[in-house]
């Protein structure tokens, strides 16, 4: 029986680069989620997301596909929007090997009653300079976006909800001794065995 690792953490704090490390390094299985938000350069249907209408979206929410759902408010092109996210419940299939996903606590809490014993939270904790000097390096980096973020996320990552739901908070200044560290708890665990 597989196992399935939720990444979470702070916007730039390096979850898809952790993510791709476990994926290419690990052998494990990406959760795609379903999303509304638009597809961005670099992205595939089916690779990085799976890119539904808001129509769609409520349509496969409504007849019970998804685990949990969740919406983000968000400045797009200096414009409010939301956008919606889920993970579909054919997304996992923990007999067919290891997965991760990237979530917020939300969809944690969803996760973790879907999947006890076999869900491991690890929290990346990158300091703030570091995650923003990253955001700006994306290209698409708006002020007034990253103070959005910054409100939600304190919210969301506070000392007592990380001592509450997460298995291993990960220091990521660098991805490579992150990774290391990761991968050093995931063997502890029993969830790896013969890796890179």
């Amino acid at each position: 029986m597989g196992k399935l690792i939720a990444l979470l953490g702070k916007s730039a704090s390096g979850k898809d680069t952790l993510l791709s490390k476990l994926i290419t390094n690990a052998g494990f299985k990406r959760v795609l989620p379903v999303t509304t938000r638009p597809i961005r350069p670099g992205e595939a249907e089916g690779v990085t997301y799976h890119f539904v209408s808001n129509e769609e979206f409520f349509r496969l929410r409504d007849t019970g596909r998804f685990i949990e759902s969740r919406e983000y408010h968000t400045l797009y092109n200096g414009v409010s929007d939301i956008w919606y996210y889920a993970t579909s419940k054919d997304s996992i299939d923990l007999s067919s090997g290891n997965y991760v996903a990237i979530v917020d606590t939300a969809a944690l809490d969803a996760l973790r009653r879907e999947y006890g014993k076999d869900l491991y939270s690890v929290y990346i904790d990158v300091p703030e300079p570091i995650r923003r000097e990253r955001c700006m390096t994306r290209g698409d980096f708006s002020l007034s976006e990253w103070n959005r973020r910054e409100e939600d996320d304190a919210g969301k990552y506070t000392e007592e909800i990380l001592n509450e739901k997460i298995d291993l908070i990960l220091e990521n200044e660098d991805a490579d001794l992150a990774f290391s560290s990761l991968k050093r708890f995931l063997i502890s665990e029993g969830c790896l065995h013969n890796i890179i």
